[in-house]
């Protein structure tokens, strides 16, 4: 299949264009030399481990604490500050809207959001996700890395637009028009993202279920499934366990909550089913899990 993102800026076509080597997950040790620097593109950071400070010419120093997720608009001269002694991660990743001549738009993407006055000229926007959200973005995030390692620019194309859409949306909320994936999107894009849709909603519920989706959705289960399963290359399912493990994941490293809690609130019912999927998905028990991450290896507990 072929995927083409588009956007109107002023009645002028822009395509959605990924910088494939600008997407990833890195770890940066403090004093990381972080030169000051500008880009003509669009930038959009979650800082999903310590904290580090953004530096922005002619703004304050902004702290952006862990879950703060940025967007730096094309042409802003900026660096990052990393002093914490966890060493920062980010998750990022770097975009154009490129139109039929090659002309980028470097506008402020507050703009296109819609959002009035002084704020739509911000050389940034920043929020503080919840820990569901910003597990959110990781899996979709990660989900980008795999399907461009791929080079399948179709499905890759809409993996990009659906994680930067989600971005803008936890930026902005109902500020950012749900209608710019103007492309060429057919009946069964539109059903993926539905289906993601419901997953990230509901996965804490131990009630939802693939045949519960399905209803919601008044398709088959079979028929759902072959759509989801050839654009993401696993099933209703698996998409459904992934994401519970993903939380998982956060409430280990992030609290002190009992295995027993954790698995409860991810959406799973019985222990032992939970600390199988768990082991076979991380190689270790989710107490060895909690032990690795604190020990000071953070960088191996997202691979």
């Amino acid at each position: 299949m072929s995927a083409e993102i588009i956007i109107l800026w002023k009645g002028i076509p822009y395509h959605l264009v990924p910088e494939e080597a600008k997407i990833h997950h890195s770890v940066f040790p403090p004093g990381f030399p972080f030169v000051r620097h500008t880009h003509p593109a669009y930038h959009l950071i979650l800082v999903e481990q310590a904290s580090c400070t953004l530096d922005v010419t002619g703004c304050s120093p902004l702290l952006c604490r862990e879950n703060t997720l940025l967007l730096i608009n094309p042409n802003v001269e900026h660096r990052f500050i990393y002093a914490d002694t966890r060493g920062c991660m980010h998750s990022s990743l770097i975009w154009n809207f490129v139109d039929a001549a090659g002309r980028r738009l470097l506008r402020p993407l507050q703009e296109l959001g819609g959002r009035p006055g002084r704020e739509a000229l911000r050389p940034y926007a920043a929020t503080v996700l919840t820990p569901v959200q910003a597990s959110g973005f990781r899996l979709r995030q990660r989900e980008c890395e795999r399907f461009l390692s791929r080079r399948d620019p179709g499905v890759s194309s809409l993996k990009f637009f659906n994680l930067v859409s989600f971005g803008m949306e936890l930026l902005w909320g109902d500020h950012w028009p749900r209608g710019t994936d103007s492309g060429r999107l057919g009946t069964a894009d539109n059903l993926t993202e539905r289906i993601q849709t419901l997953i990230e909603t509901h996965f804490p519920d131990p009630d939802f279920t693939v045949r519960r989706l399905a209803g919601s959705l008044q398709f088959s289960v079979s028929y759902l499934n072959a759509v989801f399963s050839r654009e993401n290359g696993c099933s209703i399912a698996t998409a459904l366990r992934m994401r519970r493990l993903e939380y998982a994941r956060e409430l280990l490293k992030n609290t002190t909550h009992s295995v027993k809690y954790i698995y409860e609130q991810c959406g799973f019912t019985r222990q032992n089913y939970f600390a199988a999927a768990f082991r076979r998905e991380s190689g270790m028990t989710p107490l060895e899990y909690r032990k690795h991450f604190r020990r000071g290896t953070p960088e191996d507990s997202f691979s």
